[in-house]
């Protein structure tokens, strides 16, 4: 394997982390935006969060 292909590799991995991190962390954001809805009001946690 030539560096070249050995670093776009590694690109490509990191790039799945970081999407996966991204799309773990949205899914929080979103759990925590509907369950402070259903208590009625945006708590100041989910403001600065956001």
């Amino acid at each position: 394997m030539s560096m070249n292909g050995k670093r776009d590799f590694f690109t490509v991995e990191f790039f799945k982390v970081f999407l996966a991190q991204r799309l773990a962390r949205g899914a929080v954001a979103y759990e925590r935006a509907v369950d402070t809805q259903h208590r009625g009001g945006l708590s100041r946690e989910h403001v600065q969060i956001v």
